[in-house]
Formats: C-alpha cells, sequence, structure tokens
C-alpha cells in the first residue's frame, strides 16, 4: 500500500511552484520558527495548511490555516482531516491573507519601530 503523504526534504525553487500547486495540503507542525514563512509561502500558492498552535507560524497564519498542538498525534490527525474536510477554500482563506503580506507593509512596520524606539528608548518613555 502506498502513501498519500510524500516527504521531500529540501526542494529546489524550480520544482517548488509545482509542488505547491499538486498538493493537497500543506502540514507544517513545527515547535520553533522564527516567522513561520514556509505557512505563508504555502498559502500564498493556495495550499490549505496545518500547522502548530502557540507558534509563530499560527500567527503568520492568523485564522486562514488549521492550528494544532504539533505534538497531539490525535489533533495532528484531527486537523489534517479538518484541512481535507476545508480544501480549496481554506486555500483561497490562505491566499488572501497571504497577499497582505508586502514587502511594503514589512519595511512600513519596521520603520514604525524604529520611530517607536528612537522616539521612547528601547525600555519605554525616556
Amino acid at each position: 500500500m502506498t502513501s498519500p503523504c510524500h516527504l521531500l526534504g529540501r526542494v529546489d525553487a524550480a520544482d517548488l511552484h509545482a509542488l505547491y500547486a499538486g498538493a493537497t495540503a500543506f502540514a507544517f507542525p513545527s515547535l520553533r520558527e522564527g516567522f513561520g514563512m514556509p505557512v505563508l509561502e504555502a498559502m500564498a500558492h493556495g495550499c490549505p495548511v496545518l500547522t502548530s498552535a502557540g507558534t509563530a507560524c499560527a500567527e503568520v497564519a492568523d485564522g486562514a490555516a488549521v492550528l494544532v498542538d504539533p505534538l497531539d498525534v490525535d489533533a495532528l490527525r484531527a486537523g489534517l482531516q479538518e484541512v481535507l474536510a476545508a480544501g480549496p477554500e481554506l486555500g483561497r482563506r490562505g491566499a488572501a491573507h497571504a497577499a497582505t503580506f508586502t514587502w511594503e507593509a514589512s519595511a512600513d512596520a519596521h520603520a514604525q519601530v524604529y520611530r517607536t524606539v528612537a522616539r521612547t528608548g528601547p525600555h519605554g518613555a525616556r
């Protein structure tokens, strides 16, 4: 019996778009992410996403992915079933959400933080 799950490891950029286009779901039960770029990338491709609750990935997903406890096998199974049931609609929500993450918005947010710190100092009001 073959498994419908394929663990690919690192994939070069040339193949990545085709893989997302053909994927039924993207499961990323990460324990430690600095930002959650893999989740954002999958959502930008319209791929339905399952990822970890309580992590940077959950913050990035912001309601456009199924969130589970990454250490709970039963939660992972139920979450994958939820992703599969939601199907393309979850992918569309993810793609719309991912479109709000632009380099311009990122630069603006960083500049605002720098302005705030310059005014108040790193530990609050001067």
